[in-house]
């Protein structure tokens, strides 16, 4: 390793510590605001008002201290649960909002990261996985299908699938039964909850980052600088950049486009509700189950 490669490496390595999401899990108070916010928050709860954030907050401090964990303050931390909440506001971990005129929590995409990277380390159970590892190989076959530009051999592989497809269908009409695994089935939801999970942090991001743009927005016609109708030209520009310049905002739009159809959201409930039903589901726990259905 050069030095300046070891330079750049540790330059990058500090910038990253200077996020708020690894300011989060760094910090000596981390196992208290990660077990907090997942409290608070959750698939059916993603806001949280205001007041009833600063009650939970404190109703938990209090539960710790009397069970003994009041000893440093280092770890678990001092003040109201409303000088708490606000604390985390300040550090990013948490959006103020307004929602149906009540003031609400929100989690930032920094917090939804710090949660994703607990949950995935502190489940006990191998992330590495005949489905996990099948969804990779996949993906990159469809890539280098979609990369082919040779017809002969797109048709060559086309032609392959189809006759792979047609001697499946004459294997089960010879059969007369289709034999599935309830381990492999829980394997494939166990992948499907992991790629769930890496979609809110992309998405608040985009939220974030049109909530920014809106409060610039508003100081602009406060201060009456420029005309109205310029600031909001300027406004929808900067939405449409974000949403075509970023990888968060592109990752956005595709999913709209994916799922922006009522007939597909339709299907997809019903294919899950279906899967709720399968004997494979008992092996989900409660929360398992709750992000499935959500």
């Amino acid at each position: 390793m050069t030095g300046a490669r070891a330079e750049a490496a540790y330059s990058r390595s500090l910038a990253a510590f200077r996020t708020p999401t690894l300011g989060l899990l760094h910090g000596r108070q981390a196992p208290f605001v990660i077990a907090a916010l997942s409290m608070l928050f959750s698939p059916e709860r993603p806001a949280v008002p205001v007041a009833d954030a600063h009650a939970e907050v404190a109703e938990a401090l209090d539960e710790l201290r009397s069970a003994g964990h009041d000893d440093d303050d280092r770890r678990i931390p001092s003040g109201s649960g409303r000088e708490v909440c606000r604390t985390w506001a300040k550090q990013g971990w948490l959006v103020q909002q307004i929602d149906d005129d009540v003031e609400v929590y929100r989690l930032s995409a920094h917090a939804v990261e710090a949660l994703e990277i607990t949950g995935r380390t502190g489940g006990g159970r191998t992330r590495v996985s005949n489905s996990r590892v099948r969804t990779l190989l996949d993906a990159v076959e469809r890539l280098a299908d979609e990369a082919e530009a040779d017809p002969i051999k797109r048709i060559a592989r086309l032609t392959a699938e189809r006759d792979a497809i047609d001697a499946e269908i004459l294997r089960v009409q010879a059969d007369g039964t289709v034999t599935v695994d309830d381990e492999e089935l829980y394997e494939e939801a166990e992948n499907i909850l992991h790629l769930a999970r890496e979609l809110p942090a992309d998405f608040t991001r985009v939220a974030e980052s049109l909530k920014a743009m809106q409060r610039d927005v508003v100081a602009h016609l406060r201060r009456d600088e420029r005309p109205t109708g310029e600031v909001l030209r300027e406004y929808l520009q900067r939405a449409k950049d974000v949403m075509q310049s970023t990888l968060e905002g592109r990752a956005f739009a595709g999913a709209l486009r994916l799922i922006g159809d009522p007939e597909r959201i339709d299907a997809l409930a019903e294919q899950l509700h279906d899967l709720l039903a399968h004997p494979f589901a008992r092996h989900l726990d409660p929360t398992q189950r709750a992000e499935f259905d959500a």
